[in-house]
């Protein structure tokens, strides 16, 4: 799902005339010693998008003869689609539009009225083998570029190839193509070589539909190009395209990033908005104080979260009217900083101010008031008045499954935060229930390293952890500490969460030395982020000190 709209989003950015001198320059970087690839990259600068040593009348632009080239350009490019490297795929973005584009060109020539048959042999790994074993009739979305040949054979010596490596087992696909789809079929005219490829453009999806192994240990499978008809994922898909919005190509790839947890990124982005925004554009300087207020929270960095949130209500209480829809998210997002530093009373006033707006402005299903129910639920959880929270969280779970699709991950937000009262309450098999529904959700639609499944594993975590079950709750807190060792700044207020609940099971098991150290590594990112005053900072010294005595 995210691919798709990552695809969308950079074929409709606006690059200008640095894009290729910045990847250029990335290449250079990393391909310094190779003195081969310094010659392609010397070449790639002077002539793309024209074959090298071609005059511009003589042969027509070519971004594609550039990506069959045997060179690293192809191989950059698969790799960062297909591991969604967003750095690699921003920098090589005026390079992904221009193969799309030129793919839609010549399909349109090509007239196809007949339905096609190509094949592509490839190696698989085992763990991805087994889930396409199990997903017969289901979707394969393959989200790189994808060659196929016309020819069976000249595939299957490229599954006879994959075979060298034990670890993989060799694949021959058989794939019928509507002639809808979105493909060319290159020549020696187009491609760096000289035989009939088919091309596809990123995020080309196929149904599953049968699959047998054949000679030699090689698997055929045979797929068929769909044209995206999973009604979830068009639903789920369509409610974040809504969600992004319609501001210009890169704004909307710096929201898509925050949601996919692409915080440092999402930041590059917005700095270099922000340094190019016009000084009267009031309205496009509040939203980028906003969005990178967020990010700054979400990082942890909550002084400058609220300078940020501070700077766009500054703005907004010039132009604005005094119950404006807009003042009423700010408000939120300034709620959502105090509730975070602890002061519970300040972002509950925040947060009644937005209920109030949104109350005169919005329907009583309007999906944006389950936000705000939300946010007012967390603040009465951190008040252990349970009942109220349960109460908002309720109410905002109502408008979601009124208006949301089965697998948004708003949803599964809101069963987290009613798993969590259920927890506090002591109600440990319904709490378990929830955070499961929850667990799901985000495993089908966030990337593996969104800091909303860190979240997750780590409150199931703490359920096993009271019912003593020490060996699940580490296995779950492990698997939170590594999604925040990829996600997050390392002084992430987060992380004294995470070592605070290690060094717990450690000091119940009886292993002191293990939970002193867990403790010690909280306490520090705790006074980096937080005032000395603050309730956390007390508990951990104190914690910090009854090990010590067992030691």
């Amino acid at each position: 799902m995210y691919s798709q709209i990552l695809k969308e989003i950079i074929l409709d950015v606006d690059y200008n005339s640095k894009a290729k001198q910045e990847f250029v320059k990335l290449c250079r970087e990393k391909f310094c010693a190779d003195k081969d690839e310094l010659k392609v990259i010397d070449e790639f600068e002077k002539y793309y998008p024209y074959p090298p040593h071609s005059k511009e009348l003589d042969r027509d632009p070519s971004p594609i003869w550039w990506y069959t080239r045997d060179c690293f350009l192809y191989v950059m490019l698969n790799k960062a689609l297909r591991t969604l490297d967003i750095e690699k795929i921003i920098k090589m973005g005026f390079f992904i539009r221009d193969i799309h584009r030129q793919i839609e060109e010549i399909h349109l020539e090509l007239q196809l009225r007949e339905p096609l048959k190509v094949y592509r042999g490839q190696g698989m790994v085992a763990d991805e083998f087994e889930k396409l074993k199990n997903n017969k009739g289901g979707l394969l979305s393959f989200n790189n570029f994808l060659s196929t040949s016309m020819d069976r054979d000249t595939a299957k010596s490229f599954a006879y190839l994959a075979q060298s490596d034990p670890s993989v087992t060799a694949i021959l696909f058989q794939m019928s193509i509507d002639p809808s789809g979105i493909f060319a079929v290159l020549g020696k005219d187009i491609s760096f070589y000289d035989e009939e490829e088919v091309l596809f453009s990123m995020h080309t999806v196929f149904r599953i539909c049968e699959m047998k192994p054949i000679e030699d240990g090689i698997w055929e499978v045979e797929l068929k190009l769909t044209l995206n008809d999973d009604e979830q994922l068009k639903i789920l898909s369509n409610e974040i395209r809504k969600e992004i919005g319609v501001g210009t190509g890169w704004d909307r790839l710096g929201t898509l990033l925050v949601k996919m947890g692409e915080l440092n990124k999402a930041e590059d982005i917005y700095k270099t908005l922000f340094s190019l925004a016009q000084d009267g554009d009031w309205q496009m300087l509040a939203h980028l104080n906003n969005q990178l207020g967020y990010i700054m929270k979400q990082k942890g960095d909550l002084s400058a979260a609220i300078a940020f949130y501070q700077k766009t209500l500054e703005i907004q209480q010039k132009y604005l009217a005094p119950k404006h829809i807009d003042l009423g998210i700010t408000y939120s997002n300034i709620g959502s900083v105090h509730d975070s530093l602890g002061d519970h009373t300040t972002a509950l006033t925040f947060y009644r101010k937005t209920l109030e707006i949104k109350l005169k402005f919005l329907s009583p299903n309007d999906i944006s008031l389950a936000t705000t129910y939300n946010n007012i639920g967390s603040v009465h959880d951190s008040m252990q008045d349970y009942a109220t929270a349960l109460h908002f969280y309720e109410k905002a779970l109502e408008i979601q499954e009124k208006s949301l699709s089965l697998n948004h991950p708003s949803l599964a937000t809101t069963f987290n935060n009613i798993g969590k009262v259920h927890r506090e309450m002591e109600d440990y098999s319904t709490a378990l229930s929830f955070y499961h529904k929850a667990c799901e959700i985000f495993e089908k639609s966030l990337p593996a390293n969104h800091p909303s499944l860190a979240i997750i594993y780590n409150n199931i975590g703490l359920v096993h952890d009271f019912l003593e079950d020490y060996s699940k709750a580490l296995t779950y807190y492990q698997k939170t500490l590594e999604i925040k060792e990829k996600s997050l700044s390392p002084n992430h207020l987060s992380f004294a969460t995470t070592y605070n609940n290690i060094a717990f099971v450690h000091k119940s098991m009886g292993h002191y030395g293990t939970a002193l150290s867990f403790y010690r590594k909280a306490l520090d990112i705790a006074q980096y982020s937080l005032p000395p005053t603050h309730q956390d900072i007390q508990d951990l010294k104190e914690q910090i000190c009854f090990v010590q005595k067992r030691l």
